[in-house]
């Protein structure tokens, strides 16, 4: 499944500098100490293509992932 994240602003916030990871797929946990680690299984790889952040639906390219809108 192809992931388009839109995050809302607080939580892009929350993770910057980790956003390839989460387009990725990659799991993030909350440590004991309460601070975000990473867990060991990974979903798909970091620049594999499959996501894609964006900062808004406006302009979303409904064609380009098979959907079909009916207008």
């Amino acid at each position: 499944m192809r992931v388009v994240w839109i995050p809302h602003k607080e939580l892009k916030k929350e993770f910057a500098g980790k956003e390839e990871e989460i387009l990725a797929g990659i799991p993030m946990v909350s440590g004991a100490d309460g601070e975000v680690v990473e867990e060991d299984r990974k979903i798909g790889q970091v620049g594999d293509g499959w996501g894609e952040l964006r900062e808004s639906v406006v302009g979303f390219d409904y064609a380009r992932y098979g959907i079909q809108v009916k207008g």
